[in-house]
């Protein structure tokens, strides 16, 4: 499957023709119809934090999941409003990306230099050094609530800031669509895989 590619997926019971956006570590496939994007996600718990406790909160993106929750169920569906890749011609977004990629660098460094630092375990204090570095304002407020849900789901959720992961909004702002992951599960993910290093 390439990016571009298009298939009718039937979404609810309704047929939709999408086009395939890609895929990441934990997103198995991305589709789009219009202004809306289907996720089909594996064992992304930080999505479900981002639904139930970053909704109506600027820089965060519009995200709800579409089947019914079952704890035997591999993949889940989640529908998030389309917001297209930032880019440095998106003046506004591309100014707060770089606030934030700053905020994180400097509390990277501070927290490297901590004996017996592992992201695994210790991620939560990446992401407490990158909100205190921020100014006060809505994308230190996004930050913040983007931190204290993903801290329900362990203290190896850490924050990255990369520009596939975030989007413009319709108002030139950044939207942080998918900046979290698991640094604990990568990590065990990784052992499993390489026991050498276990």
């Amino acid at each position: 499957m390439k990016r571009g590619d298009r298939r009718t997926l039937t979404i609810q019971g309704t047929p939709l023709d999408c086009e395939y956006l890609g895929r990441g570590h934990f997103c198995k496939g991305a589709w789009r119809n219009g202004e809306w994007v289907y996720l089909f996600v594996e064992g992304d718990v930080l999505k479900e934090a981002v639904e139930h406790h970053c909704q109506g909160i600027p820089h965060l993106p519009e995200l709800f999941r579409l089947d019914d929750p079952d704890p035997h169920k591999d993949t889940m569906l989640y529908k998030m409003r389309y917001y297209p890749t930032v880019t440095a011609q998106d003046a506004r977004a591309w100014r707060e990306l770089r606030q934030l990629q700053a905020a994180r660098a400097h509390a990277v460094t501070v927290c490297m230099k901590v004996p017996g630092f592992r992201w695994a375990v210790d991620a939560f204090k990446v992401n407490e050094g990158t909100i205190e570095h921020l100014s006060a304002g809505p994308l230190h407020d996004a930050a913040q609530a983007l931190y204290e849900a993903i801290s329900l789901y362990g203290a190896g959720c850490a924050f990255e800031f990369a520009p596939r992961n975030c989007g413009v909004g319709k108002d030139g702002a950044l939207i942080l669509r998918d900046c979290a992951f698991d640094a604990e599960r990568m990590e065990q993910e990784r052992r499993a895989k390489h026991p050498v290093y276990a």
